[in-house]
Formats: structure tokens, sequence, C-alpha cells
């Protein structure tokens, strides 16, 4: 009997042992446990239904609690359900909630203040609210890239950078009007969005092709040199008049831009004859398209940087001095029979079958000019 009696003390022992020890653990926070108090956090039954993020419906919740001195959760739950949280401290507590989409974002958020009793159980029912959302757009010109949406006071991660072989991305900038004229600063990607936003790519060009109205109006990226000149294709030339793209027009803007170029023209039924493109000292090469049957006096003279000119077989007629003043001219492309009648204005010094190239061609002035045969 009295074997038994002892046996029987010795379990009561240990199941006190380790009901003591269960609660002292609690439920995984930082207090000591030890007053056996419980919590019952009850969530919305309905939230699954009443309450969406973008287009996917939550499907979960989690609650947290924290006091002064003891903390717990993480905890998840479905709707409707309750979590426990056993063997916690007294105090007074902030029950945190948060509703889950099946991509883990948090849709919504509630909080509740809860006082717990030593030796007692409490309960708290959280009422979840919609999290406010933003639109962030990211617009290249009209172009729309990608939308974002963000919940109000976080930060938007700008998109992979869209690609362009004429221009480089320097940033991201808002717009007071559509996009016309970007604001001076970039878009700060580290601040948080607290409203709709709509930013646009700005560019700066390493190429370009296109009209000369919108090469004027274009930013380059600063760089060039002779030796690495930006590709620069201009469309609608004409030698004169007000249709397309004047080559006087053209001149005065090359010249203001500044940037080294590699030029091509793009023919159209107005470009009939080259020139005017002289003292250009930024210009490092000009194609010539097929077309025009002409090419000027002094067309290109005294264009310092000159290093390659590319004439086509539809050019029947080089005029004199075209390429004086061009030191560093080097390779001249000539399509079509290299075969020319040089014409001397006075008659004094005609010659067939000449053949025009370089450096002789250089110091011809304006008394000479040349009729392909």
């Amino acid at each position: 009997m009295k074997k038994v009696l002892i046996g029987f003390l010795f379990l009561v022992g240990m199941f006190l042992c380790v009901a003591f020890i269960s609660c002292a653990g609690g439920a995984g926070g930082n207090g000591d446990g030890a007053d056996g108090a419980s919590l019952s956090v009850t969530l919305p039954q309905t939230g699954a239904r009443s309450l969406q993020y973008l287009s996917s419906e939550i499907i979960s919740f989690t609650a947290s609690i924290e006091s002064d001195s003891y903390s717990s959760g993480p905890k998840s739950a479905g709707p409707g359900e309750t979590i426990i949280f056993s063997c916690i401290p007294e105090g007074t507590y902030m029950v945190t909630a948060c509703g889950k989409t099946a991509s883990g974002g948090v849709a919504a958020m509630g909080n509740e203040t809860v006082t717990v009793t030593a030796g007692q159980s409490s309960s708290a029912t959280v009422t979840l609210a919609r999290l406010y959302h933003h639109t962030v757009n990211f617009y290249d010109g009209s172009t729309q890239l990608c939308t974002s949406e963000i919940t109000d006071g976080y930060t938007v991660s700008a998109p992979a950078d869209p690609s362009d072989s004429n221009k480089e991305l320097i940033g991201w900038f808002t717009s007071s009007d559509g996009g016309t004229t970007l604001s001076d600063t970039a878009y700060n990607f580290d601040s948080p969005v607290t409203e709709d936003t709509t930013l646009y790519a700005k560019w700066l060009y390493i190429n370009f092709e296109g009209t000369l109205e919108a090469f004027s109006s274009a930013e380059f990226k600063s760089g060039s040199t002779e030796d690495s000149p930006y590709d620069i294709t201009i469309t609608n030339v004409t030698t004169s008049g007000s249709e397309g793209t004047r080559l006087s027009d053209l001149k005065t803007v090359l010249k203001n831009k500044g940037v080294y170029v590699n030029l091509t023209l793009v023919y159209n039924s107005g470009l009939t004859k080259i020139s005017g493109l002289d003292s250009i000292n930024n210009l490092v090469s000009i194609v010539i398209p097929e077309g025009p049957t002409e090419i000027g006096n002094y067309a290109f003279s005294s264009s310092s940087k000159l290093k390659s000119v590319t004439i086509p077989a539809s050019v029947n007629r080089i005029g004199g001095s075209v390429f004086s003043g061009t030191s560093k001219l080097e390779t001249l492309n000539i399509s079509g029979t290299n075969l020319w009648q040089k014409c001397d204005i006075y008659g004094d010094d005609d010659a067939l079958n000449f053949v025009i190239e370089l450096p002789g061609i250089k110091s011809y002035n304006t008394n000479y000019y040349f009729l392909r045969m």
C-alpha cells in the first residue's frame, strides 16, 4: 500500500511539473507565461468574400499579440476560425490581424486592444479594414509598359529597363502634362507611395533616326567623339523649299547640336542636289542616298573632322572645292563608274577619263567641276 501511494504521488508531481513547464513556455513569446492566462482571437467569418485585393480573394488570416513584456505570433487560421494564445502573462495586448491572398500579399489589416487577467480567459474579435492601394503606371512616351498596385505607404520597384538601341535610359520621371515635359528630378524609388502616380521613361540618345524637327529637340548623351560618333539618320531631306528637311536647316541644327555624327540622308523626290553642308566641324561621315544628281560647289568644304563620304551612282556632277579644307578625309566611296570629265570653267584644262581619288581631289578649286562619263 505504501508503494502504491508513493507511485501515485510521483505521477501527480510529474503532471504538475509538465503543466508548469508548458505554461512557462507560453505560445512562443518572450514572457514567463506563469500566470496561465489565455486569449482567443476570432477572425472574420465573411472576410474571404467581402474583402478583395486586386482580383484575388483573401484565403487566410494571421494574428499576433504584443504587450510591453510579451509577444507571440503570427499564427494562421481560416475565415471564422479562432486562434488561441495560451499560457500568456497578464497585461494589455495589441492584437494585430492580417488578411492574406493566395500569393501571400496582405490585403487587409486590423487591430484591437485587449486586457488579459491572470488565470482567466479573454477574447477579441478583430475587424479588418481593406488596405488602401495606389496605382503606379509606367510609360515610355505614349506607350504604357506596366502597372503596379502598391499598398499606401509602401515603395514601388522600378520595372526592368526597356531596351532601345538608339537611346539610353537615365531614369523615371513624373510629368504634369501627360509626358510632354518631364520633371527636373528623377523619381525616388525609396520614397513611400501615397497617391496614384504615373512615371515616364527619360532617355538620352546615342543614335537617332527621324525627322529634323525630332532631331533638333532630342537630348543626347554626352561623350561622343570623332572616333566614337553617333549614327544619325535624317528622313525627308530636300535640297530647298518648305517641304521636308532643307539641307540649310540641317546644317544649322547639326552645328548647334554639338555631338559628333555619322550622317545618313534618306532620299525623297525633293532631294536633287547636295550642297551647303560645309564648315560642320562635328560631321565625321556622310552617306548620300541614291537619287540626287549633283554635289554643289563647297558642299563639304572646311568640315574639319570629315573622314568619310559615300557618293551614289545617281550623282553625275561634282562641283569645285567640294572637299577643300577636309584634312582628315580618308575614305571616298563612289558607286558606279569612277571615270569623269574634268571641266575647267575657262576651257583651259579639260580632261577625259579622270579618276576622282584622294588626296588629289581636295586641291581642286571652283574653277573645276566633274561630269561622270
